[in-house]
């Protein structure tokens, strides 16, 4: 490993695609275990705060979800790319969030931001993870961001972390509704593969309706 990487990392790498792109979602970290590899992966491409995710997958020597005629979905990505879709008013089915996921999701020229509160890897929550390093200097700089380049939404996942998530958007989020930031819509939702009435797909998509009905009224 290249010395610093993960400490860079941990620091500076806050996802995929591109901060002008009008779509974000932000959730909590990468899933997965190999952090030292990722890390690697992501100074050889360039370390900068966000890269393309194919190209990253691909320099790990991953590439299960980015190739084939129609890859298996990531289970957390699965109900994010619904939501998106059917905001867009674009079928939502599986074999649709799968090429959406092959060829779109956080790219580095595409209309998705995939961002993270913490760089490094973790299977799950309880797995233990250096979570709060340079959290306080991510959330001021995710907000900067939000406030710079104004997407046509946010979403931010995973409950636990509400109260850094209204850091970032600067209003207060309900679970399932729309908020109004500075010109972009902000909504929180529960983890995609969290238990409950959100573990469904209408859920998803109901809640990607919606916020598209919210957009086309201004509020």
């Amino acid at each position: 490993m290249k010395p610093g990487a993960m400490e860079r990392a941990a620091r500076s790498w806050f996802g995929y695609g591109r901060w002008n792109a009008p779509y974000w979602f932000v959730g909590m970290e990468p899933g997965g275990s190999d952090g030292h590899a990722s890390c690697e992966a992501w100074l050889r491409l360039g370390g900068t705060d966000l890269i393309d995710c194919l190209q990253h997958h691909l320099a790990c020597g991953f590439t299960t979800l980015h190739t084939g005629e129609r890859p298996p979905t990531q289970p957390t990505w699965r109900r994010l790319i619904q939501l998106l879709l059917a905001f867009q008013g674009r079928p939502a089915d599986l074999t649709a969030i799968s090429l959406y996921q092959r060829d779109k999701w956080g790219t580095a020229d595409g209309e998705t931001v995939v961002a993270e509160l913490s760089a490094l890897h973790a299977r799950n929550l309880a797995e233990e993870a250096d979570r709060s390093r340079f959290r306080a200097e991510r959330i001021v700089t995710l907000a900067a961001r939000l406030r710079t380049f104004r997407p046509t939404f946010a979403v931010f996942y995973g409950l636990k972390y509400r109260a850094d998530y209204e850091r970032i958007a600067g209003v207060a989020l309900t679970i399932g509704e729309v908020a109004w930031s500075n010109g972009t819509l902000c909504v929180l939702t529960p983890h995609p593969i969290a238990r409950g009435p959100q573990a469904l797909a209408s859920w998803w998509i109901d809640l990607g309706r919606r916020m598209r009905a919210s957009c086309e009224r201004g509020y």
